[in-house]
This record gives structure tokens, sequence and C-alpha cells, in this order.
């Protein structure tokens, strides 16, 4: 049998036979292997990288142009803006954020006010089982406790709605009737008669108006000298009949009139003002607001004035049918939330940007309210960004050579095994 055996390496420390073919598969084994050697440097660091990135906040998400009807689009929006770890609500979903911008090392946290506001929706739409509302239950409770900061911070700005969400969940037992007194006669200014919304905030009407109810609902109306309430409410009148904020004096404002006639209704003066010519005020402000301002929140400030009052909304004011189908098509094809102003395009970015839960939360109300939340299952929408979509973690996206750095030592580890038996079976025939 013919080989060619290297000279400079005898059979004393070489046994097997090496020709010239085993030393070029040899030297390709060695090659494979540093190139092993060199892609696993950066194959684990990454394995590493993946795990800590998907530890972070930052979400990068793989659904784009999801169509849905409207109705889970925005049922979908509010869930979105839910944070687990304490059962409350961001004002905006996280994508929605990441999207516009903010850092992830600034994110908002969830606050009082867009969860209140959030609570009171999915209980409308009989959707609050689909959270777990227990640690929001434990917290507000916890923050009602004599001692607490937020003890001495609440007042009728949040009270009353805490009350209404907590009466809905069967759990306004859980702080003590005195807790809720205490806290809201402790924003009670004696020298004036009127209610602040919060330590050190500005009185107004619906402060006033929210202490009242609140207090009616204890039974506790006794400990307040209303006529102090009544005379500062009175004091805020203008002489064509509607009311003013306090941090807006002299202009007539749809909120600050709608509440001084629930708090004169409820209260049993309402023969202290022309019950009349404020009700056709108000029938104003919401023409105005349907025709020119299209504002949401004034349409929020109506419906309490209707709700609170005993009226319906559709009995009251004029061309509610115009004013469902305009809110309706106002939805964001962006994320599926609605706008503060509804003439705004659904498909720019100009009203994405005013989405948030409160707008959403106003636009429901008006449907609910108008019996009309069923038209929005009638309907799709293409939502550009879902934003309840499945998403990567920051490193999928950023490298996409992964899968080529994960493939690789595992075929070179195939070639070596080759490589090493080819070689073993030509000494084996050498």
């Amino acid at each position: 049998m013919k080989t060619s055996v290297i000279n400079c390496m005898s059979r004393k420390h070489f046994p097997l036979n090496f020709s010239v073919k085993n030393v070029r598969y040899l030297i390709y084994a060695f090659f494979f292997l540093f190139l092993l050697l060199i892609i696993s440097a950066f194959v684990f660091p990454q394995l590493f990288l993946q795990k800590v990135s998907s530890n972070n906040f930052d979400r990068n998400y793989i659904e784009y142009n999801l169509v849905q009807s409207r109705f889970e689009a925005v049922y979908s929006y509010l869930i979105a803006c839910y944070d687990n770890k304490t059962s409350f609500f961001l004002s905006r979903p996280i994508r929605q954020l990441l999207l516009e911008n903010v850092s992830l090392d600034h994110l908002p946290t969830p606050w009082y006010f867009q969860t209140q506001r959030a609570y009171q929706m999915l209980i409308l739409l009989k959707k609050i089982q689909d959270i777990d509302s227990s640690f929001f239950i434990n917290s507000i409770v916890n923050d009602m406790q004599v001692g607490t900061d937020t003890y001495d911070f609440f007042g009728p700005a949040f009270l009353w709605d805490f009350y209404k969400i907590l009466k809905s969940l069967n759990a306004t037992n859980q702080v003590p009737r005195e807790n809720w007194i205490a806290m809201c006669i402790d924003d009670y200014n004696e020298h004036d008669g009127s209610f602040q919304p919060y330590k050190n905030g500005v009185s107004t009407i619906q402060w006033c108006k929210n202490a009242y109810f609140l207090l009616k609902e204890l039974d506790a109306l006794d400990l307040i000298n209303w006529t102090k309430t009544t005379k500062f409410i009175q004091g805020l009148q203008l002489p064509d009949g509607s009311f003013q904020n306090p941090l807006l004096m002299g202009a007539g404002l749809p909120a600050a009139t709608a509440y001084a006639y629930s708090f004169f209704n409820a209260s049993c003066q309402i023969d202290l003002i022309n019950s009349t010519q404020t009700y056709n005020i108000l029938i104003n402000f919401y023409t105005q607001n349907l025709f020119e301002t299209k504002n949401c929140a004034v349409l929020s400030f109506l419906v309490d004035f209707t709700q609170e009052n005993g009226y319906k909304f559709t009995k009251v004011f004029p061309n509610t049918t115009q004013l469902v189908q305009q809110l309706i098509i106002s939805q964001s094809s962006y994320y599926g939330g609605f706008p503060n102003e509804w003439d705004l395009d659904p498909n720019s970015q100009v009203s994405s940007l005013s989405v948030d839960i409160i707008s959403t939360s106003d636009v429901l109300k008006v449907l609910i309210d108008c019996n009309s939340l069923n038209l929005l299952n009638n309907e799709d929408i293409t939502i550009k960004f879902p934003p309840m979509s499945s998403f990567y973690d920051s490193y999928n996206v950023t490298n996409p050579f992964f899968s080529i750095y994960t493939i690789c030592p595992i075929l070179i580890t195939f070639i070596l095994k080759r490589l090493h038996k080819r070689g073993n079976t030509l000494n084996l025939r050498n």
C-alpha cells in the first residue's frame, strides 16, 4: 500500500500513519475548532444579555395593523393601562408612551385620578372581574387609615369617587365610617364654607358638591354649616346665570354650572337659582360644544349633570344620534382609545397624542348613557399599534444575528465530529 509519510515524524512518536490527507483534515479540524471558540465567545454573552434584557420594561412589539371590533380595541386600550403589580392604572399604555419617546427611566407612575376613572368604566362595562382589584381595595383601605400621609391628603376630589367604587365592589365597610367623615371635613374651610379638593388645594363648586353627596351618603350632613357653603357657591354665579371657577373668574363654565345645579337640587335649594335659566345654559353649552369646541371633558360634566339629577341625557340634550356617530368615528387608529377632541383626524399622529384613559372614559360615559355602547361591536377598526399585543425583549429586536450565533456552534461541532471520524477511518486504512 502506497503511503506518503512525513519524514520528520517517526513511528516512535506517532504509532499511526499520518498521510498528507490526514494532516489536511487535522488542519481543517483545528480551524473549525478555533472558529467554534471565537463564535462561542460571542454566543454565551449574548445569551446572558438576552436574559438580563428580558427583565427590563423595554417592549418592542411584534403586532401591527390589528383588525378588531371598535369595542375590543377600546377595551384593550383600557386594560393595557392596568399595572399588575399595584392594581392601579397608568394614564396611557406602555407602548403608547414608548412611541411618544418617553424614557424608560421616566415612565409615569400609576395615579389615583386615572385609576378611579378606569375602575368606574370597568364597572359600567361589567368587566371589573377581568382584573384583580383586591390589591387596589387593600391599597385604598390602607391609605385611609389614621396616621398615613394620604389620610391627611385625601379630600372630596378623591373620596366621593372612591366611595362609589368601593360600594360597587362591596368594600366600603372596610374603611371606618368615621375615617370617611374625618377626611372630608378636614378639607372644609370654616371661614367661607367651601371645600378643598385635597390638602392646600383650591376650593371649587365641584368639591363642595362631592362633599355634600358623600356626607349625605354617610348621614353626616349635620356636621357642616351648609348655609356658608350655599353662599360660597352663590357668590360664584355670574349675571347671565352661569357659574365660574375661582381659578378662572369672569367666565361661565359647563362644569361649574352643572355641579352648582346638582348641589342646589340635592340640598333642596333649587329655588335659590333660576333653575330653568341654568338648565337652558347647560343646553347652550352642549350645543356650542357639539358644533364648535367638540371637547369630550365637557360631555363628561354634562353626563354627571344628568345622572346626578335623575335626568336622561338623550332627553335633555338634542342631536345625540349625531353626537354618538361623531364620537365613534373619532376612535384613534393608532392605539384604540379616544382623543379629548372628537373633530381630529383619527388616523393622524396629532390626534393620537391626545388619547389617554381620561378622554377615553369620557367618551365611554356618553355612549353608555346614550345606550349606544353596542354600536362599537358593529364595526371593525385597524389599530396600527395594538397596546395589548405580544412583544419581543429588547435584545431580540436589536440583534438580528442571534440565530446565526446560536446555529454556528452546533454546525461546527457537527463538522468537527465528521472530520474526526474521517481521519480515524483513514488512519485505520493506513
